[in-house]
């Protein structure tokens, strides 16, 4: 190779060969034990000494980027931050971070984070997927959120074969690699609701307390139900102001009920049970065996000021 050193327009040039890149050594003083050694490439790059270079990288020279401090932390969109990598951005979901896959169209594409412990870095055992389920050429394409574990060492990494949670696109959450919408739990709430008797009127409480706790479509009631005052009732009774309206079949779903202070001939008992599609309980009187059979109680006699009514009970909302 044709190394030429000398004074050109007041500078001096070194030239490793006419073009591609040239390398050579600078020898170390007497007090290191490192030659360095520095590559010249061939393009209009400019070396520069670290004094030149700050430990940011700035966006149009007016605003700090990235930032690498010297514990080795990462800082993006601020100069300070907490834990390994550290992103500020304004409020808004798209400010944020982005994964994105080569392989941006295709149905059934994977976008991932994966986490791993120790020293063994190459073999994952938790990770957080994207998975489209239709593809981004389409119009409305979506994807669904996945979080796969796993267990015991076995010398293999995580997959997708190791998904215990999805969150459907569609809405809803299904467990352990289902994916079918019809099995997704779709709901979950907790609430209060407040059941009076009836129909009628001057009806009053001493305790009037009614909680349910729905999961997916199944709702579980609770019913405190204490009178004061009995006041007048208009036909069957009822317990009125079930939180959903039940489906119409199965047509009676009973409840487990204990009752007081009712007037009721010796034997007989009350209980009370959702039937049909109707948003409120029936009440009914059960004679004891022999003679069996069920009747609805008509009107307020057989209540008194003081009568109660505790039980709980479940049915399939609508």
């Amino acid at each position: 190779m044709d190394y030429r050193l000398g004074d050109i327009d007041g500078k001096i040039k070194i030239q490793g060969s006419d073009n591609g890149t040239a390398t050579f050594s600078v020898v170390s003083p007497d007090n290191t034990s490192t030659d360095r050694v520095i590559t010249l490439p061939d393009s209009t790059a400019t070396l520069a000494t670290t004094a030149d270079v700050p430990s940011s990288i700035t966006d149009n020279g007016d605003a700090t980027a990235i930032t690498i401090d010297s514990s080795e932390n990462v800082q993006i969109g601020t100069t300070s931050g907490y834990g390994k990598v550290t992103i500020e951005h304004a409020s808004g979901i798209n400010n944020g971070l982005t994964l994105s896959s080569s392989s941006a169209t295709a149905n059934g594409n994977i976008t991932g984070i994966q986490f791993s412990q120790g020293s063994n870095v190459t073999r994952p055992r938790a990770a957080i997927f994207a998975e489209s389920v239709t593809s981004q050429s389409v119009a409305g394409h979506g994807a669904d959120l996945c979080f796969a574990t796993r267990g015991a060492p076995d010398g293999s990494t995580i997959s997708t074969s190791d998904e215990k949670v999805r969150i459907l696109s569609s809405g809803g959450i299904t467990f352990n690699g289902d994916t079918s919408s019809a099995n997704a739990l779709d709901d979950y709430e907790e609430g209060t609701w407040t059941p009076t008797l009836g129909p009628g009127s001057g009806q009053s409480y001493a305790s009037q307390v009614g909680t349910y706790t729905k999961v997916g479509n199944v709702v579980h009631c609770w019913v405190d139900l204490s009178l004061s005052a009995v006041g007048s009732i208009t036909g069957s009774a009822r317990i009125l102001g079930l939180p959903f309206t039940p489906v119409s079949s199965p047509g009676i779903k009973p409840g487990s009920f204990i009752c007081q202070n009712l007037n009721l001939p010796s034997g007989h008992k009350f209980t009370a049970g959702v039937y049909a599609a109707n948003a409120f309980l029936y009440i009914w009187e059960e004679d004891v065996p022999p003679n069996g059979g069920v009747s609805q109680p008509g009107g307020e006699s057989k209540f008194t000021n003081n009568s109660a009514m505790w039980g709980s009970f479940s049915y399939i909302a609508s």
